[in-house]
């Protein structure tokens, strides 16, 4: 993973681009998302962390690395690692050009997206740390949503009829 150099933002804030090491946007996709808020930004929570705890991981190595440049002193692993603000329940600022797909890969407004149980699909970016008086953290970015299938609804059961006509014909069975 590739830092740029920290840049200083009108408002005070710090913040530094992350990209691959091909020098290109950090995109996760993750499954299993369960939406907790979509507004004002995207919040969710993973059943997998793996990836995202990898991020975790290297932005920690980093920041040891790079501590001078980004904190303008040499700080240690622990202090580091108290700093560094990771949640369980992610916040994603939601980008202007993001786009919602149907289970069926039709684009669909992101209004359509429904706060509820059902998991869905994500392609998340990882675009960098930001730095505020004693912490930092990840900066993440929805690019993309998948949505789940809607269920489909069990049949409805078959009842049983019966045949309530009385017969015109001739019934009896003659010997």
């Amino acid at each position: 993973m590739l830092f740029n150099k920290i840049t200083k933002a009108e408002d005070g804030s710090r913040h530094v681009r992350t990209f691959t090491d091909d020098r290109k946007r950090v995109f996760l996709q993750l499954d299993d998302v369960k939406i907790v808020e979509t507004r004002p930004e995207f919040v969710f929570e993973l059943a997998d962390r793996t990836q995202v705890d990898a991020i975790h991981e290297e932005n920690i190595k980093n920041a040891i690395e790079n501590s001078e440049e980004w904190f303008g002193r040499s700080l240690s692993e622990s202090t580091l690692k108290r700093a560094y603000l990771k949640d369980d329940v992610i916040g994603a600022e939601i980008l202007e050009n993001a786009k919602v797909f149907s289970d069926a890969k039709e684009v669909v407004e992101y209004d359509s997206i429904v706060v509820d149980d059902k998991p869905c699909s994500i392609i998340l970016e990882y675009s960098g740390l930001w730095f505020a008086k004693k912490t930092f953290g990840p900066s993440w970015n929805i690019v993309q949503v998948k949505l789940a299938p809607e269920p489909t609804p069990d049949p409805e059961p078959e009842t049983e009829t019966f045949d309530e006509t009385y017969p015109e014909d001739y019934m009896f069975k003659d010997e």
